[in-house]
């Protein structure tokens, strides 16, 4: 079963990934600030309390907290502030060490980029995903093995990005600063 000691590892590996495009102190929170393991009984409560104040209505989501629980292993509770976000992980023997890294990721990305995403409605909200899982996947090797979540998501950023060292570069802006102004150049309509 996942613990600290590997949310330290994926904390220390996003961070030596990403720390020089995020701003300077935003991962100054220690491993026990920032992630608690919860037994499923634990995180079925504090997953109905985000769900419903904030996920349901922001994906206009019409099923209840119960019916989507099982299918989440992991979530960041939502603050416009990222240090006062918390990350809360099922216990689950079968959860993968890179879903924390997925995770701290949410952790740290800017409060523009889910404002900007959800007012521009359609896919969107899902590109937050897909940005996220770039980015996981992107951060070593070893990730991008063990990581299956949110394929097409990946799948379509990837694309996009397509092996251009300035379109990651501004996945990472987008994701980390804040410059939610690229995302129509790096994402065209369809």
């Amino acid at each position: 079963m996942l613990n600290m000691y590997d949310a330290q590892k994926a904390m220390d590996l996003v961070r030596a990934t990403y720390s020089a495009h995020y701003p300077k102190m935003l991962d100054a929170n220690g491993c026990d600030e920032v992630f608690e393991f919860l037994d499923l009984p634990q995180f079925t409560k504090k997953f109905a309390l985000t769900y419903n104040a904030c996920f349901k209505q922001a994906n206009n989501f019409t099923e209840s907290a119960g019916e989507v629980v099982d299918f989440v292993n992991a979530f960041v509770a939502s603050d416009y502030r990222n240090f006062r976000r918390k990350i809360y992980v099922k216990n689950d023997p079968k959860l993968k060490w890179g879903t924390l890294v997925h995770e701290y990721i949410h952790y740290l990305t800017h409060r523009y980029l889910y404002p900007a995403c959800y007012e521009r409605g359609g896919a969107w909200p899902d590109r937050i995903e897909g940005i996220t899982e770039y980015l996981t996947r992107t951060t070593s090797n070893k990730v991008a093995k063990i990581r299956t979540s949110y394929e097409t998501q990946f799948l379509q950023v990837d694309s996009y990005v397509g092996g251009d060292p300035s379109k990651r570069l501004a996945v990472i802006q987008c994701c980390f600063a804040g410059e939610t102004w690229k995302l129509g150049t790096l994402f065209p309509p369809s």
